[in-house]
């Protein structure tokens, strides 16, 4: 998904108009979409191993450097998300079925 599209679009009018202070990423890369658009918010990934996620190592034009809290988790299994973590939270699921 590309970040320019109508569901970035809406996420991003979303944000604002909730003032929302952290993104749940829920996904392989979901957070990658969207450390580039959103980029004074918290980022929190849930996901599978980090060490297979380059883009959060490596500094580009398109994906500065930014601290995105990588909690690894087997998206085959039910898991549980912290009520701490959802307060002021949006959740968002990519590329996840």
């Amino acid at each position: 998904m590309h970040p320019d599209s109508l569901v970035f679009e809406f996420l991003h009018n979303l944000i604002q108009r909730a003032r929302v202070k952290r993104i749940i990423c829920v996904g392989d890369n979901a957070a990658k979409n969207l450390v580039s658009i959103e980029p004074n918010l918290e980022i929190v990934q849930f996901g599978p191993s980090a060490d297979s996620q380059e883009w959060l190592r490596s500094e580009t034009d398109e994906y500065p450097v930014k601290p995105v809290h990588f909690i690894e988790t087997d998206l085959e299994q039910p898991f549980v998300i912290d009520q701490a973590l959802l307060e002021d939270a949006v959740v968002v699921c990519l590329d996840v079925l």
